[in-house]
């Protein structure tokens, strides 16, 4: 945990080159490890045939490039369309009901 601390604190000041693990790359991005794992963008660096990281380069890449995203924007996104599909339903069962309960 000191260790994650310490990559953390020294982010800004990181080599390109260095390579950190998925925990730092996790915390820097606030996307889960296992995204990190399977995202296209972040390739691997290994280590030994076993173990392996990240390049410091290609994460501040990803993070400064108009395509970045986080996970909770795009959530976002998502909750506020089916938000809206939800509203619409809501209001047409509404009608039903009244409806029904009219005739």
């Amino acid at each position: 945990m000191a260790e994650l601390t310490e990559l953390l604190r020294r982010w800004p000041s990181l080599p390109n080159e260095a390579i950190v693990h998925t925990k730092v790359v996790a915390a820097v991005t606030g996307l889960s490890e296992r995204t990190i794992r399977y995202d296209p963008r972040l390739a691997r660096v290994y280590l030994t045939p076993s173990r392996y990281g990240y390049r410091v380069g290609n994460v501040k890449e990803i993070l400064t490039g108009e395509t970045w995203r986080k996970l909770g924007d795009v959530a976002q996104g998502v909750v506020e369309s089916c938000g809206a599909d939800i509203r619409t339903h809501n209001i047409k069962m509404q009608a039903e009901l009244n409806r029904q309960k009219g005739d």
